[in-house]
This record gives C-alpha cells, sequence and structure tokens, in this order.
C-alpha cells in the first residue's frame, strides 16, 4: 500500500498523548507477514527520536477453506494466523510433545494448570479465519484431560466468532468431571496411551456460508493438566446436496457396528469408503461383501467422532455422515 499521510488539526501539550484514527484503511490483498510504520512530524520537535513506531503485523486476506485440520507438528506455537491470550502473563497454552490419540508421540497444545494457582483465570488461544460451507460443518478436537480433585478442576470453553471477533458465542463448554477424559490425578499427569484421549465433535452447521474463527479457552481451578490436539473445521459439499444414491445408516450414532441399507440397484463396480475427519480413508467396502441385508460397517477399531460414507455406483456417489460414541 501507498504511503498515507494525514495531518492532526488539534492541540498536543508537552507530555500528552492523543489518539488518532487515520481515515484511510489499511487495505492488503495477499495473505502474509507485514511491517506497518506510523511515524509522526512535529514542526519545532526537539528530539526526533521517538517518532516512529513499528509494528510487525500477520494479515489473513482470504478465509482458509475448509477442511481443514490443525495438529500441531509444524514448527513453532502457534500457527501463522493464530493468536496467544495469556492477560496476567503467566502460565498459559503451550506446545508439548506427548503420547497421543493414536498412542504415538505428538505435539499439542497444552495448559499446565497443575502449577497455575491462580483460580478463575483465563487463557486463550485463537485461531485464523475459516470459510465454512456445504450442507454440514462441524468443528473437533481431541481432548486429554484429568482433574486433580473435586475442589481443584478446570474447565475448558470453545467460542466461535462470524464477525472478525468483534463478538463471541461459547459452542463447547466442560468442567469438573465431564471434561475428564481419564481418572482425576493428584501428581501431574501426562497421557500415556491413546485411551487417555476423546474425540469432542460440535455442530457448527449453522454457520454455513460464514468465515469463522474460534477460541480455545483454559479456565484454570489449580487442577491438573490439559492437552488439545488435531483441530478439525469440517465441511462437506456433498452432505445433503449430493443424494443421487439413497441409502439409510443404522443405528446412527452406533458404538462400534452399523447396517447401511441402500435401496437402489448397484452396479458391479460399487464400493463404499469410510473416511475419518482428516479426509483418510479407513475402510473401503467392495460390491462382493454386500449382503441382501445390506452393507455391514465395523467402526469398533476406531476412535470416538465423526465419519464419513461414501457410496459409489453407476458413475454417482452420494456421502452421508455417522457418528461413533
Amino acid at each position: 500500500q501507498a504511503q498515507v499521510d494525514e495531518t492532526y488539526t488539534g492541540t498536543v501539550n508537552p507530555g500528552q498523548q492523543v489518539n488518532y484514527t487515520f481515515t484511510t484503511p489499511v487495505s492488503v490483498s495477499t495473505t502474509g507477514n507485514y511491517t506497518l510504520t506510523c511515524t509522526a512530524t512535529v514542526s519545532g520537535d526537539g528530539y526526533a527520536g521517538n517518532n516512529d513506531q513499528v509494528l510487525n503485523i500477520y494479515v489473513q486476506a482470504t478465509a482458509t477453506a475448509t477442511p481443514s485440520v490443525e495438529d500441531f507438528e509444524a514448527a513453532g506455537f502457534l500457527p501463522n494466523g493464530w493468536s496467544l491470550g495469556n492477560p496476567d502473563n503467566g502460565d498459559t497454552w503451550e506446545e508439548v510433545n506427548t503420547v497421543g490419540s493414536n498412542g504415538s508421540n505428538t505435539d499439542a497444545a497444552f495448559v499446565n494448570n497443575y502449577a497455575y494457582n491462580d483460580p478463575g483465570q483465563e487463557d486463550y488461544f485463537e485461531t485464523e479465519i475459516f470459510y465454512v460451507d456445504g450442507g454440514l460443518a462441524t468443528l473437533s478436537f481431541d481432548l486429554a484431560k484429568v482433574q486433580y480433585s473435586a475442589t481443584y478442576s478446570d474447565s475448558l470453553a470453545v467460542q466461535i466468532s462470524n464477525d472478525c471477533g468483534a463478538t463471541w458465542t461459547t459452542i463447547y463448554g466442560k468442567a469438573g468431571s465431564d471434561l475428564e477424559t481419564a481418572a482425576t490425578a493428584t501428581s501431574n499427569w501426562d497421557p500415556t496411551s491413546a485411551n487417555d484421549w476423546r474425540n469432542e465433535t460440535v455442530d457448527i452447521s449453522s454457520y454455513l456460508g460464514d468465515d469463522v474463527s474460534f477460541r480455545f479457552i483454559n479456565i484454570t481451578g489449580y487442577g491438573n493438566s490439559t492437552f488439545v490436539d488435531n483441530i478439525n473445521v469440517m465441511s462437506d459439499l456433498s452432505i445433503g446436496e449430493n443424494d443421487q444414491i439413497h441409502f439409510s445408516i443404522y443405528p446412527n450414532p452406533t458404538n462400534g457396528t452399523a447396517i447401511l441399507a441402500i435401496s437402489d440397484e448397484l452396479s458391479q463396480d460399487a464400493r463404499v469408503e469410510i473416511t475419518n475427519q482428516v479426509g483418510q480413508v479407513v475402510q473401503t467396502i467392495d460390491r462382493n461383501d454386500f449382503t441382501q441385508g445390506g452393507v455391514a460397517l465395523d467402526l469398533s477399531p476406531y476412535q470416538r467422532g465423526i465419519y464419513f460414507v461414501t457410496v459409489y455406483a453407476n458413475d454417482l456417489k452420494t456421502t452421508k455422515r455417522i457418528v461413533k460414541n
């Protein structure tokens, strides 16, 4: 952007500060890191060494398309376009390496509430802006959490904004034993297996067509460790907008097994694919495995959460979701 020159017509007395708002807005068309320099030129100024103010900023010019997943594996915490809120400049969100939701080592966002003796203090990280579209949209994340006791326990909230952070709406909130994914512990706790994690999913379909950002808020109660990983913003155009092959899934939600009942006559090359929220194919079922009563789906080996079942047949495809409890 070209240099902007504007004149302040008021009076500034020695030692006085004045807030000035430029009438010409900053205009940036490309996402990236920028340096904003503001210079005050005053006639008769006896010292020009404090006339410049430099601010390094990250600008997100366009919303990130979905589906999108953040697994915190890239170098640096937090990712570009994300920000940290640490009002007391004390303990807050940081990145740690620990045993993840798949049982292997992973990097995750973490708050050490075990050492954070400031009950009620809130610390948050705020995501970049995402565009959600299609017939279904969800926010999901992996959580590992224990409390210290019923007295010393923490809370976690997630908020959403569709007006660039001017206002926020709480879409997830848990505390006490409802937040725990493992048994209460009186020592500083870390997850040691996949069973210490739980996938949390929030339906955000009411925000379809919006640009949204999220805020993950830790409210400390001097409790114990909180871990968050694999934040996934999912939207899928095929859900509810591409019902070309007629089928149903029951029971849904399921505790592990379900039946996919297809009412259409299918071609010999028909198949079923099950994908997770990251888009990875976790299971494929060929036409030879179909039965007269339907297709047996077995989600018991997989984590709790939302999965997507796509039927391919007759040069068509239809996707529906299934929830595993």
